[in-house]
């Protein structure tokens, strides 16, 4: 009877497993080209100084709309799994309710405040002029953005990998589901129009973002039904005292990853914008092998860490890491090679000048490919003020240097600055990984870390079965 247990909970965790790692890749393997789809599309259709503007519009609102989740999005991932893992998941209705509320006040406010004048000063900032116009449809992307990242929160927290990827959404990528509709729009602008202008193109982007949140909405309320309605289950203030410190780090990520295009603007004419938007979208291709493995690695993190298997959990990283670096590398590699004609066909002629910055961006996202998931393994291993002092001070850093350099050179420069940034991070994160973990998590030339890390999977696998079955079985 144990056995049959036993060999019934590894085939669901197996399977688990499979398909969260399945989805995961595939929503990144279509999300990226739809983001340089729309990128290319965009170009088509908007001069470069709109489409500097309209890039820059899509940072804005992204970071908008993680300043107004106050770390919301993180902790009905945290709070939700922990009711499904504790067969609760009637406690996830009323979780997701007051989650839901606090960001769509939060985010009203925001999109409030920006209708209302608040914009006007960064428009100011960065001269971005034609946002002024559009002030009314930036405040309705900022809503809809919101909600529609929050639900796919929700579905990653529940376990339903596929409905996550779909919705997944941030202000430079709108996603699958939103994205698709996008580009579906930005194909019908083009015909109707050689020119449609900054306005339709926005128009556009927040329709397409909208249709997304309301279906994500609706299938939540589905598979919630009136547990939604039920009482109980954390308080407002636990949720908003447990989301802070996430909130901060998140933050001070986004700044890392989003402010460049902001400092350029201050710096530079949006035409300039444009040409470093462009490559800024085309380099997350090389971050894909990365960011799928960043995907399903926490949960096993933790777990080795928690069973104190030191060497499997070091296998386990650095054979990731191992896998991850060879397409970064061949991506960087023809980036290096073909990036002028690739950037001629995607964007048009007047963007080959971004291939500098294309290669530049490009080799820092090597650089941290190859060391590893050493961020994940500091977060989930107890070390999360940890890494969010670091991700603080590299920020921190990052930006000071992206306006001395972009002053003085550029589109250039800033790229420079941001891709140390994130280098100076990682390295930061690779050492003190090191120093509280005593592991290493960078990849390696030895072949033997690859066949390591599927060792490491199988004790990973095994362990968690034993872990589910001690506590009552799957």
């Amino acid at each position: 009877m144990t056995s049959r247990r036993t060999n019934e909970a590894g085939a669901s965790l197996g399977a688990r497993l499979a398909s969260g790692t399945a989805w995961a890749f595939a929503g990144r393997l279509l999300a990226a080209p739809i983001s340089i789809g729309i990128a290319a599309l965009s170009s088509r259709v908007l001069d470069p100084g709109e489409l500097g503007t309209y890039l820059l519009a899509a940072n804005i609102v992204g970071i908008v709309v993680a300043l107004a989740s106050l770390g919301q999005d993180l902790v009905i991932v945290r709070f939700a799994a922990e009711e499904v893992a504790a067969s609760q998941a009637d406690r996830v209705g009323p979780l997701v309710r007051r989650v839901a509320c606090i960001v769509a006040i939060a985010s009203g406010i925001a999109a409030l405040a920006w209708f209302a004048g608040g914009g006007d000063v960064i428009v100011r900032m960065v001269e971005a002029d034609g946002l002024s116009a559009a002030a009314g449809l930036v405040a309705l992307w900022i809503l809809a953005l919101a909600q529609l990242h929050l639900a796919a929160e929700v579905f990653r927290g529940m376990y339903d990998i596929r409905l996550a990827t779909l919705f997944a959404a941030s202000g430079q990528s709108p996603g699958i589901a939103a994205g698709s509709i996008l580009v579906a729009g930005l194909l019908v602008l083009s015909q109707l129009s050689p020119r449609p202008g900054l306005g339709a193109v926005i128009t556009v982007t927040v329709l397409a973002t909208s249709v997304s949140a309301l279906a994500a909405a609706w299938l939540l309320a589905r598979r919630l039904g009136a547990s939604l309605l039920r009482g109980g289950g954390k308080s407002s203030r636990d949720l908003l005292s447990t989301g802070v410190p996430l909130w901060v780090s998140k933050v001070s990520l986004l700044v890392l990853l989003q402010a460049d295009l902001l400092i350029l603007a201050a710096c530079r004419p949006q035409a300039e914008v444009a040409v470093y938007g462009v490559a800024s979208r085309l380099v997350v291709v090389a971050g894909i092998p990365l960011a799928i493995a960043n995907s399903f690695l926490p949960p096993m993190i933790a777990e080795l860490n928690y069973a104190g298997k030191t060497k499997t959990l070091e296998r386990l990283l650095r054979g990731s890491a191992t896998i991850t670096a060879l397409p970064a590398a061949l991506v960087l590699m023809t980036f290096i090679v073909w990036g002028r004609p690739l950037l001629t066909l995607l964007y048009g002629a007047q963007y080959r000048i971004a291939w500098l910055v294309l290669v530049i961006l490009g080799t820092g996202k090597l650089i941290n490919v190859i060391m590893g998931s050493c961020g994940q393994a500091l977060s989930m291993t107890g070390h999360e003020r940890a890494a969010m002092g670091i991700t603080v001070l590299s920020g921190v850093a990052a930006v000071a240097a992206a306006f001395a350099l972009g002053n003085a050179y550029g589109a250039v420069g800033v790229a420079v600055a941001m891709a140390g940034g994130m280098v100076l991070q990682n390295a930061l994160r690779l050492g003190f990984a090191r120093k509280y973990l005593g592991l290493w998590t960078h990849a390696s030339v030895s072949p033997t870390h690859v066949v390591e890390l599927f060792q490491g999977l199988r004790e990973v696998g095994r362990s968690a079965v034993a872990g589910k079955i001690g506590r009552g079985g799957l």
